[in-house]
């Protein structure tokens, strides 16, 4: 059975404009097929083709592309959570357990370690928990666990999100060049930046600033 779908014409300009601002954004960061070494459009000149093609967008939707282009020099680093705030579970929390903590956290996806933070052997996936409780499986949350990527702090968020959405791992440990753990990032950290709408009246304010 097909998906029951609203849209109207104004749905196919919409994703149009976005794939087009999306692939300028991805080519002026080296993200393209062919590597681009030169930034060769400014965040001014990417908002500006908005401005003159977003006349069917909403507010929150020219925000959410907003922030899309200001988040290009943002890194990982930036947007982690600190080692020392941290959720993570041992190999051995039971699923209920584990369920709650997801639940608490108001993240999918938690890491595992087998003795300390030190030690994470992968993530738990909320999607595994559920399904494993709803079978009626005794197995501890270590059994479940799933890769994690390990990026260094000067990631770029937007590579990483793009990352995150090829590879389908949606977590990630920021480990600096001697393999400690400075901190934790999820996609949901990153969607949050993007959904941020303080993060473009911010950006907005500053531009009037600068300009008086």
């Amino acid at each position: 059975m097909s998906e029951n779908t609203v849209c109207d014409n104004n749905s196919n300009s919409y994703r149009g404009l976005l794939a087009e601002v999306w692939f300028t954004l991805m080519r002026s960061i080296g993200l393209g097929h062919n590597e681009i070494s030169a930034v060769s459009s400014s965040s001014e000149e990417l908002i500006s083709l908005i401005s003159e093609s977003a006349s069917g967008l909403n507010s929150n939707e020219v925000n959410i592309i907003r922030n899309l282009i200001n988040m290009r020099d943002i890194t990982a680093q930036d947007l982690m959570i600190p080692r020392a705030d941290i959720l993570a579970v041992s190999q051995n929390t039971n699923l209920s357990v584990m369920l709650q903590q997801m639940i608490d956290s108001d993240h999918s996806s938690i890491p595992v370690y087998r003795d300390s933070l030190d030690d994470v052997i992968g993530m738990a996936h909320i999607k595994d928990v559920l399904a494993n409780i709803n079978k009626g499986c005794d197995v501890s949350v270590g059994a479940l666990v799933r890769d994690i990527m390990i990026v260094a702090p000067s990631s770029r968020a937007l590579e990483l999100l793009q990352e995150m959405r090829i590879t389908q791992r949606y977590m990630a440990l920021v480990v600096d060049e001697y393999g400690g753990i400075d901190g934790l990032i999820a996609v949901e950290d990153l969607i949050r930046k993007l959904l941020d709408d303080k993060n473009s009246t911010t950006q907005k304010q500053g531009s009037l600033e600068q300009s008086k």
